[in-house]
């Protein structure tokens, strides 16, 4: 029986500007994730880069663009488009978030395709300038393919969890 015996994520770094109205939105996450399986000498790898940048119009309101790039060692893949983020301020240090994308999917073995998708997330100010940021999931749908199309639909809701740090450099 094959089993799992590493899969270590050994950076998932989510950086972001805490949401201010008149201010740029810059956050981003990277990701390396390597398994092995205990009866194969072989391994599996996985790196992903996934930078973001938006306007803050007012305290809810923030509408930008993503780059996400990922690679297995074999297929490299890009997936770039517009994002909107709307905020929900419950208190002075508590805030709820979602970001919706629409991105255009382009892949190294030419199988191109779009993506869309939404994730909530949970925010907690830490000082005037800091904030704590907490994400356990999303729903998305992607479809890729030139031949024979390739329809994926991901919701993945408890079964990760992201933690981010947000910094506030508001425009004056």
């Amino acid at each position: 029986m094959k089993k799992l015996t590493i899969i270590t994520i050994l950076c998932i770094a989510s950086i972001n500007v805490f949401a201010q109205k008149n201010s740029v939105l810059v956050m981003g996450s990277i990701e390396y994730i390597h398994s092995k399986t205990q009866t194969s000498s072989s391994a599996s790898k996985q790196f992903s880069f996934n930078p973001m940048i938006g306007y803050q119009f007012n305290e809810t309101l923030t509408i930008g663009g993503f780059a996400e790039y990922s690679s297995n060692g074999t297929i490299n893949g890009i997936n770039m488009g517009p994002f909107v983020r709307y905020t929900y301020k419950l208190s002075d240090i508590f805030s709820l978030f979602a970001d919706a994308k629409i991105g255009y999917v382009s892949a190294s073995n030419d199988n191109n395709g779009y993506s869309a998708g939404i994730k909530p997330a949970a925010m907690i100010q830490v000082g005037k300038t800091f904030a704590l940021n907490f994400s356990f999931g999303e729903l998305s749908y992607k479809s890729i393919g030139k031949d024979s199309k390739i329809n994926t639909i991901n919701a993945n809701f408890g079964k990760s969890a992201e933690i981010g740090i947000s910094k506030n450099f508001g425009l004056k």
